[in-house]
């Protein structure tokens, strides 16, 4: 989006981390609190440079993940065009575990802060890989976006 905002529509983040000019996805999440921010850690393995998460199966079918390199960890975004990137459209959809609070979910201080940015926020009962155990209700969701 901050590469090309002219030809962009609508942003989507789904239960996503959003890092700010100079940080990292590592740096991002520091001192969040929750789960994302270090207390219980990301469940990822980092081998020959590359993560993936724990549990992950090559074999699995379609919508598979794939390793990628671990620099896309620690390495800062670095935005130019973010004047022109906040004209975007843009919708966070939050994954809350069920019988919890969205306070209480992974990624609720990336919530927060996509909130103040003033974007559509939209929360969704589920576990992080919701494209995996909630693929109709996510499909929903994203027909709602504006």
């Amino acid at each position: 989006a901050d590469r090309v905002p002219e030809r962009i529509k609508h942003v989507v983040y789904i239960d996503a981390f959003l890092p700010e000019d100079g940080e990292s996805l590592n740096t991002s999440r520091c001192g969040t609190g929750g789960r994302a921010g270090g207390r219980g850690g990301l469940g990822l393995n980092n081998t020959n440079g590359f993560v993936t998460l724990r549990g992950y199966n090559p074999n699995k079918l379609p919508p598979s993940e794939v390793p990628q390199p671990a620099k896309t960890l620690s390495e800062p975004i670095s935005l130019k065009n973010q004047d022109a990137v906040k004209k975007i459209p843009t919708t966070y959809i939050l994954a809350v575990p069920a019988g919890r609070q969205p306070q209480d979910a992974a990624f609720n201080f990336f919530y927060e802060r996509a909130k103040a940015l003033g974007w559509t926020m939209l929360t969704i009962e589920s576990d992080h890989n919701i494209q995996w155990s909630h693929p109709k209700e996510l499909v929903k969701l994203l027909e709602q976006a504006p």
